[in-house]
């Protein structure tokens, strides 16, 4: 997209990737932003307002997810929707939501897209975490912020769900900061799905599924002298436990 396009569409900017925005994974600049003190919340209801603020201003139309689908994912899992507060904003500036699936191997592209309730994928004791959206406000972008909201959600969920082995995202093969960042986390690319953002006015664009390995699921053979483990995204059996 051209400069000239992003100062006509603000509201596009960052907006293909429902999950983290290029400029909230950079580091600012030497000079830049001033330190700022950030705090965490769990969402309610009573924050939708903020919440779909953040939304408007974050995804373009076609991209942008409904006031059902965000109520909807702060009843059903609320530990897994926080709010990121900052010292200078008296309203949200952030948010990140999830919901816990159960592991499989190959991922459906359909339990990816975009609008989905969380009622019918949500399961309570599921043991993979997926980041089903984050949004950031224009000017708090390019501090770190978006890494912080996503390291926050996820060392909250794994200890209050030690049963969770992975972590899976989705981020638009363009931006390759994102990318970057997610690997360093630990992220790996799973596999890509073509057309999958429809931004409207826009051509669509392809995402990268991500997935970040908590630890080893180990599963006991049934005469109980070998363990199986998923290692790398391969199974490898053992006698070592």
């Amino acid at each position: 997209m051209t400069d000239a396009c992003r100062d006509k569409l603000p509201s596009v900017v960052g907006n293909i990737t429902k999950v983290l925005f290029p400029s909230v994974m950079n580091n600012p600049p030497e000079g830049g932003h001033m330190a700022m003190s950030e705090t965490f919340s769990f969402a309610n209801t009573e924050d939708i307002n903020d919440i779909l603020a953040i939304e408007e201003l974050s995804f373009a139309d076609g991209v942008k997810e409904s006031r059902v689908v965000y109520l909807d994912r702060i009843s059903t899992f609320p530990e897994g929707f926080l709010l990121l507060e900052m010292t200078e904003s008296t309203k949200p500036v952030g948010y990140i939501c999830s919901e816990l699936w159960t592991f499989a191997e190959n991922l459906k592209p359909k339990k990816l897209e975009l609008g989905h309730s969380i009622k019918d994928a949500h399961i309570p004791q599921g043991n993979e975490l997926y980041i089903s959206s984050m949004g950031l406000l224009p000017e708090f972008r390019g501090a770190g912020l978006g890494k912080k909201m996503l390291q926050e959600l996820m060392e909250r969920t794994i200890k209050s769900h030690p049963k969770v082995i992975s972590v899976v995202l989705i981020v638009s093969e363009k931006w390759q900061a994102a990318q970057n960042t997610y690997k360093k986390l630990g992220f790996q690319e799973v596999f890509t799905i073509s057309s999958f953002f429809k931004p409207i006015g826009f051509a669509t664009e392809k995402v990268i599924v991500m997935r970040k390995k908590i630890k080893p699921i180990l599963i006991k053979s049934l005469d109980s002298h070998y363990y199986l483990w998923h290692t790398k995204y391969r199974y490898v059996w053992s006698t070592y436990v």
